[in-house]
């Protein structure tokens, strides 16, 4: 075979695969945009955006400008509670004893589930505040904001306490349920749920030994607060404590914000984009565009700020 035809072919193979990898720098500018007053395909009046492009990249990434849709925090976004709220339910049956459910907080501690070590832990009472049940109709409590009680680097533990007295002094004992606890945060952007009633983790310790409390989850869900069913315990005092998991409530890493991908590289070239806006305002708008091969990619990005009236 002749040299110089060997030679040649493999020339053109390597140029052919240079030419396949090469990337140019994507061809790309926002021409400017329209904002109309319309109604969605929900019947929901938003503002619709209009923006309008020239060129032709392969791939075309928007960020909006809204809460979880921002270009800043596209490698991440740390987020801190404003508040802290803590809600439930209550209700008290069968007895006429006073004062004995409260509710608790702690920072102080350790964790390990034993009489001793709940009572040596520092516990502040926030129970005042909260609507508790007077019968057998559960009570919403109404919503506190506890993060005033919360310590840096350090867990926090909620509790209810079931103190009873015996009945020759006090009066016959009560029986306590709490359910649809809540514990949420508020933050920059929104509510987010901590914990429920299920995922609070609920672990009951008590003082008793040879007469113990009832204080148990019942198959329903709900937390249960009762002295115990022998007839002797009645005059045997008793302290009960149903205690959270522990609650870390530091700086929150809620992972990047996403782009939404508005055309792909098999698409045809887009000129124009519509995005609704539920709200009127002032937003940073990002689009990414890129051209991309295999091995390699080039990107530009253009940002607009966008005013809605």
């Amino acid at each position: 075979m002749n040299k110089s035809i060997v030679l040649m072919g493999v020339a053109t193979l390597l140029l052919a695969c240079s030419m396949e990898q090469y990337v140019l720098e994507p061809s790309f500018e926002v021409q400017g945009y329209e904002v109309e007053q319309t109604i969605d395909t929900l019947g929901n009046e938003v503002y619709q955006v209009s923006f309008r492009f020239t060129g032709d990249p392969d791939i075309i990434s928007f960020y909006s400008g809204q809460v979880e849709n921002e270009y800043q925090y596209k490698d991440g976004r740390l987020v801190d509670y404003d508040d802290l709220n803590l809600s439930f339910a209550s209700n008290v049956q069968f007895g006429n004893q006073q004062n004995q459910f409260s509710v608790h907080v702690s920072t102080d501690f350790n964790g390990e589930v034993t009489f001793e070590n709940v009572t040596a832990a520092e516990w502040k009472d926030i129970t005042e505040g909260f609507a508790l049940g007077t019968n057998a109709t559960f009570v919403n409590s109404g919503v506190k904001n506890i993060k005033e009680y919360t310590e840096d680097g350090k867990p926090l533990y909620i509790a209810f306490r079931y103190v009873y007295r015996p009945l020759s002094e006090a009066g016959s004992a009560n029986i306590w349920r709490v359910n649809n606890f809540n514990l949420s945060g508020v933050t920059a952007i929104g509510n987010l749920t901590i914990a429920d009633q299920q995922s609070g983790s609920w672990s009951f310790v008590d003082n008793a030994i040879d007469l113990p409390g009832r204080s148990t989850i019942e198959g329903n869900g709900n937390i249960m607060l009762a002295n115990g069913n022998n007839g002797a315990s009645v005059q045997i005092p008793n302290e009960a404590w149903c205690i959270s998991k522990a609650f870390e409530l530091g700086v929150i890493d809620n992972g990047p914000d996403r782009a939404i991908p508005i055309k792909r590289i098999i698409d045809p070239p887009l000129v124009t984009y519509r995005y609704n806006y539920a709200e009127p305002g002032d937003y940073e708008v990002v689009f990414v565009a890129k051209n991309v091969t295999a091995t390699e990619e080039k990107q530009v990005i253009k940002t607009v700020q966008i005013s809605i009236p």
